[in-house]
């Protein structure tokens, strides 16, 4: 496994603990932290069998740029410094052209350009958000989802976990800030992050329930 992929998957399993731990209300068992993290690494195992060889497409390569660039947003406190003319300027063409067609939506064309944000101004920089998001759909819904069998038995394995061994809320809803809120749903988008680092909440919410259903 590289390095980069170890690092990621790690950090991925310690945020899972993390929301474990907190949905015990108390430090989850080893046999509870066991079963989860079998649960995690079955799925990298599939996932990377099944990639394994296969090169991203360019909407894949869009789909891993935007989720990027969406997550730079999120790492920063400050409003002005949140996203740069340099971070942008890294993106694709595509990717920069769909974030500013986006952007065009959202403000009703008053801003198709990134270089016209003002992002001190909270409405603006908001703008710019769910423009990433809109882009993020877009390219979602152009890829498509491929029909991934191991996705599905994991989303049925870690309810049949969370539900009858943690004795938690299995639902899961779309929120208003397109976040996952519960700790069940904390524990799904990791699983769903390894898999698809590209895909939003929205998607996540969506899959899941057609994969419970099959």
């Amino acid at each position: 496994m590289p390095l980069g992929l170890q690092t990621n998957f790690l950090d991925l399993i310690d945020q899972a603990v993390s929301a474990l731990d907190t949905a015990c209300s108390s430090p989850a068992t080893y046999s509870q932290v066991q079963r989860l993290t079998t649960l995690l690494t079955t799925l990298l195992y599939y996932h990377h069998t099944a990639r394994k060889a296969v090169p991203l497409t360019p909407l894949q390569q869009t789909a891993a740029e935007l989720q990027r660039y969406k997550d730079d947003l999120k790492s920063r406190s400050n409003r002005s410094e949140h996203v740069t003319i340099k971070s942008f300027s890294k993106l694709s063409q595509n990717a920069q052209n769909l974030i500013g067609s986006m952007l065009a939506l959202e403000t009703r064309e008053m801003l198709d350009d990134f270089s016209h944000l003002d992002l001190s101004k909270k409405s603006q920089f908001e703008a710019l958000k769910r423009a990433v998001d809109r882009a993020q759909d877009q390219v979602a819904q152009s890829q498509g989802r491929p029909p991934l069998e191991y996705l599905d038995q994991f989303c049925k394995d870690i309810t049949e976990f969370a539900r009858d061994d943690l004795k938690i809320d299995v639902k899961v809803r779309n929120h208003h800030k397109g976040e996952p809120v519960t700790d069940f749903e904390h524990m799904l988008v990791i699983g769903f992050r390894i898999v698809d680092t590209a895909i939003s909440y929205h998607g996540i919410v969506k899959r899941y329930h057609k994969a419970i259903k099959r």
